[in-house]
C-alpha cells in the first residue's frame, strides 16, 4: 500500500486537506488550474455565488476533459486501423 500524505490546497478562499498518495506537484498543479478556471469563469460570467462559480466550472471542465476523451477514442482508432492494414500487409507478403 502506498504511502498517503496530507496536502493542503486552496480553492475560493477554502482551504481543503485532502489525504493522497499522489505526487505533491501534480496535486499543486491541480490546484492551480481549477483555481485558474474558476477565475477566468468568474471574470467572464460576473457570478457572485460560490456555488454557481464552482458549478459553472465544473460543466466547462467536463465539457473539456468529454472534448479530450473523444478526441483520443478517435486518435486512438486511427492507430487500430493503421495497425491492421500494417498486420494486412504483413501477412500478404
Amino acid at each position: 500500500m502506498s504511502d498517503q500524505q496530507q496536502i493542503k490546497i486552496s480553492v475560493l478562499g477554502a482551504e481543503y486537506k485532502i489525504k493522497t498518495d499522489k505526487d505533491p506537484s501534480q496535486i499543486r498543479k491541480i490546484e492551480e488550474y481549477l483555481n485558474n478556471k474558476i477565475s477566468e469563469i468568474s471574470n467572464s460570467t460576473h457570478i457572485a455565488s460560490s456555488l454557481k462559480i464552482t458549478t459553472w466550472t465544473a460543466l466547462f471542465i467536463a465539457e473539456e476533459f468529454l472534448s479530450y476523451k473523444e478526441k483520443t477514442e478517435q486518435h486512438a482508432q486511427k492507430i487500430d486501423d493503421i495497425i491492421k492494414k500494417i498486420d494486412k500487409t504483413n501477412l500478404e507478403t
